[in-house]
């Protein structure tokens, strides 16, 4: 009984943190300040270097929501917001005296650029290159320079506050006039610890991304940061077309299109790809008119403006919506008809778009156990294949929808793709499509393919399915050769499955897929790895990568710090291990449709945080878990000595 209460006082205390303040909380673990017993000094020479994209989003809600903290909170992250001081700091004013560049000559942030360049030429080399950019995004462009200029530029290591990884740059707000914010940027040193591209690549398209950053502030300080980090890699390829780093975020999208395209679970990186449609669409213009609407715009909470409505405003005053263009976006996504940047489509879709369903039997409706039916978040898009099938000779697929959707039918054959028309429906349906000639169509080549998204602000939104079609013939998905395997590349459709409905790619780096079952079949969970990664999902925001499928699901972002405890848990004493890399091999090969369905149920969700919490409580704490554990041995050791010890005597045995 003592033990059980030590045992519980314990847990007590190692819990007093986890049910602090919520916003503080979030912040502290964010910047690593909680516990104070796991914070840890990272060295520029020891630190293993990822591509880290950008630190702004972290600090700008910091600042953000700086009112809302606890005093003590407040004393231990403002080191975060403070103007860098360099050890020995040299500076120079760029050429076009529009930037000052700041530098260390001795200690850990002094510049080691990679020859030909000395401390003093790499330094010039980057007041020209941002001279660059001004040049570009400024004078070219016409946006509007920031409100503090000459603009002071850092030369820093930057390092997550997580100790996982470094940033390539980051902007930082300052003082705020009305809606403007004047700011800074601090970059990386010499980038030459980014091992991916050459150094000076890193800092054109560092320096094009923070920089705009810095024009958004001059906008508006309250912007939504998906859009600021949508909009500033973006800029990077308009800026520096040849480097084409920004194409490592895009298959983050292409792997999960449903995800809303304003709560990217990457920050914004991925959804940079929204704006090429709008600039393709209406001119490079139009996306410093969505940023002009909003310097227009003041929030009266404090709170950052929804983005959203802002770009469809400004596309109504382009004759257009954010609807129309949102479906625009969904078919270009499909059907790679891009006008722009083509030579790089192999660079866009090195990962393949993701199908939600694909259907090879029919009919598909209820009375079947294919999915008829589709849940949409906002602004989500799904995309349902269906395969052509030799003994149906016209195909007529029924829609049913809630108001806030909109569906698209193509035709894709060796003649490029065509739009079905939509016809009114009967009784019970709200209007169906007819593929003449669906039997003639060539299964190798040939697709025919529902594009359907959700336009409203509703997260609950859904489009039902039905098709004629004879009674298919039940038939098990089951893994094919490409199972378990590592791969030198995506494995085809019939390495995938040998059996079933071809599969949807669930993951990234880490090749997770489902051969699904037809006509009541089962489904079977495959899994493989590409050669040169790890099992984990390379991330543009931080820490240990994706993988974390049902704790990603339960808490709606991999950026959550409980997921990002577990990651940690996960990268630091699982994947150490040979058990432990084969409980996480198991881990992916399973979870990811368990996810899907926890995903898209909030019940299920709220279970799922509950289940999650001593784990999580367990792993954050390894030092108390360890400690009430060996206590509990102890004491019942001690317990169970005294029970031995009392029954001895009365047996003539002395000890």
């Amino acid at each position: 009984m003592k033990a059980f209460k030590l045992l519980i006082l314990i847990t007590l205390i190692a819990a007093g943190n986890v049910f602090a303040g919520e916003l503080d909380t979030y912040y502290l673990q964010q910047f690593g300040e909680l516990p104070p017993s796991t914070a840890k000094v990272v060295e520029k020479s020891t630190l293993t270097p990822k591509i880290h994209k950008c630190g702004m989003p972290l600090r700008h809600n910091l600042k953000r929501d700086w009112k809302k903290l606890q005093s003590n909170t407040q004393s231990t992250l403002a080191k975060y917001l403070k103007t860098p001081t360099l050890a020995s700091e040299n500076s120079l004013l760029s050429s076009g005296g529009h930037f000052i560049i700041h530098y260390a000559t001795t200690g850990s942030d002094k510049p080691v650029p990679a020859p030909p360049y000395t401390i003093t030429s790499w330094a010039q080399k980057v007041a020209d290159i941002f001279e660059e950019v001004y040049t570009y995004e400024v004078s070219y462009l016409g946006y509007s320079q920031p409100p503090n200029i000459p603009y002071d530029v850092y030369l820093q290591v930057l390092i997550d506050p997580l100790g996982q990884s470094r940033y390539l740059g980051l902007t930082t707000s300052e003082s705020l006039s009305g809606n403007s914010a004047t700011s800074y940027i601090s970059i990386d040193p010499d980038f030459t610890s980014f091992f991916i591209y050459n150094p000076l690549a890193l800092l054109k398209i560092t320096a094009a991304h923070e920089f705009h950053h810095a024009i958004q502030y001059g906008y508006n300080y309250y912007f939504e940061l998906w859009y600021a980090e949508a909009t500033a890699s973006w800029m990077e390829d308009e800026v520096y077309d040849s480097v084409n780093q920004l194409y490592d975020y895009t298959r983050d999208y292409l792997i999960k299109p449903e995800e809303s395209l304003d709560t990217p679970a990457d920050g914004g990186y991925s959804h940079w790809i929204f704006n090429r449609l709008l600039a393709e669409n209406h001119g490079v213009a139009a996306i410093k008119a969505v940023w002009e609407k909003l310097g227009g715009i003041t929030s009266t909470t404090g709170a950052d403006i929804p983005m959203l409505p802002v770009i469809d405003n400004t596309m109504t005053s382009m004759s257009s919506s954010l609807p129309s263009e949102f479906m625009a976006f969904a078919r270009r996504l499909y059907t790679k008809e891009w006008t722009s940047h083509t030579n790089e489509l192999n660079l866009l879709y090195s990962r393949p778009l993701a199908i939600k369903e694909l259907f090879s039997s029919y009919p598909v409706n209820t009375a079947t156990t294919q999915a008829s039916s589709i849940a949409l978040p906002h602004y989500g898009i799904k995309y349902l294949k269906f395969l052509p099938s030799t003994t149906i000779s016209n195909l007529t697929i029924s829609i049913n929808s809630t108001s806030g959707t909109q569906t698209s039918l193509l035709k894709k054959t060796a003649a490029g793709f065509s739009d079905i028309a939509e016809n009114p429906g009967g009784t019970g349906t709200k209007y169906t499509y007819t593929v003449n000639n669906f039997n003639t169509l060539d299964p190798s080549t040939d697709e025919i393919t529902l594009i359907a998204i959700n336009t409203s602000t509703s997260d609950t939104e859904t489009v039902s399915i039905s098709t004629d079609g004879s009674t298919p013939t039940l038939t098990n998905g089951v893994c094919g050769t490409a199972n378990g395997q590592i791969l030198d590349v995506i494995p085809q459709d019939n390495q995938m499955c040998s059996s079933g409905a071809p599969p949807q790619l669930l993951g990234n780096y880490s090749l997770n897929w489902t051969c699904v079952g037809l006509a009541g079949g089962t489904n079977s969970n495959c899994y493989a790895q590409l050669k040169g990664t790890t099992s984990t999902t390379p991330s543009s925001s931080g820490g240990g990568g994706g993988g974390c499928f049902i704790a990603t699901a339960a808490y709606g972002s991999y950026l959550h710090p409980q997921v990002m405890t577990l990651r940690q848990f996960r990268d630091r004493h699982l994947l150490t291990n040979a058990p432990g890399k084969a409980f996480v091999a198991l881990y992916y090969r399973i979870s990811p449709p368990i996810a899907d369905f926890i995903r898209e149920h909030e019940a299920a969700r709220f279970m799922v945080r509950l289940l999650l919490a001593p784990l999580i409580l367990a792993v954050s704490h390894l030092w108390i878990t360890a400690s009430a554990a060996s206590i509990l041995a102890l004491l019942s050791f001690v317990g169970l000595r005294k029970r031995f010890a009392a029954r001895l005597p009365a047996a003539g045995v002395t000890i």
